[in-house]
């Protein structure tokens, strides 16, 4: 899979560090980039079309009891908030690895093997970072945030997280080796106001890459200093 430094690294101006597999990841590699990226990586299923998402081998291959049911979410209270699943997406990672600071529809993630620390903001304090997980929250944000934030916790191998609605949130691999299933939702106040659509719109996400692009390219100077 290609794997990179942060969730989503398209949005952020970040590319792929390397090609891993599960079996690699479990030795903690680095990238052979300046930094020595520690990888993160993501294999998405599914999109726009919701019927999509059984439709890879791996996933149709699977005991019927185990195939995603778009319809079902994971705790039954939430039948009557969440609508329908967009993507499922597998993750694996390397110790200190893990997703940068982002935001998206309703999603519930479970952890397969290893440990994940969370941080967690409510949405009027949500944001897009190209920061490693290691890196943020960094000074910056700090002055932005209120204090008890971000909310910290910590996922075991067993463990199942929902993040809200437009949650500000960032993991990173505890000490070894992730593996872990995240599935995005639409909700139903989201496609109420969206007219049934669940996703934003490309020029939405773009406008958010070409900010977070401009800061770091801003920011890249001091670092070197």
């Amino acid at each position: 899979m290609n794997c990179g430094a942060t969730a989503y690294p398209e949005l952020t101006g970040r590319r792929a560090c390397g090609k891993y597999n599960f079996l690699e990841l479990r030795s903690n590699p680095r990238c052979d980039d300046a930094v020595r990226t520690r990888p993160v990586c993501n294999w998405k299923q599914g999109g726009r079309a919701l019927n999509t998402v059984n439709e890879s081998r791996v996933f149709r291959n699977l005991p019927r009891r185990l195939q995603h049911v778009p319809t079902l979410p994971p705790v039954a209270m939430m039948r009557r908030a969440w609508a329908a699943s967009s993507s499922r997406a597998l993750w694996g990672g390397t110790a200190w690895s893990g997703s940068g600071f982002h935001y998206h529809n309703p999603a519930y993630n479970v952890l397969f093997f290893g440990t994940k620390e969370w941080m967690l903001t409510p949405p009027r304090f949500s944001g897009l970072s190209d920061l490693d997980s290691l890196e943020w929250p960094d000074k910056d944000a700090h002055r932005h945030l209120p204090e008890g934030l971000p909310l910290r916790f910590t996922q075991n191998a067993g463990d199942l997280v929902i993040v809200p609605a437009q949650w500000g949130h960032s993991t990173m691999s505890k000490g070894g080796f992730t593996l872990g299933l995240g599935v995005l939702w639409c909700d139903q106040r989201w496609m109420n106001l969206s007219a049934h659509d669940c996703h934003l719109e490309s020029s939405v996400w773009m406008a958010a890459r070409r900010t977070a692009v401009a800061r770091r390219r801003k920011l890249a100077p001091q670092r070197r200093g």
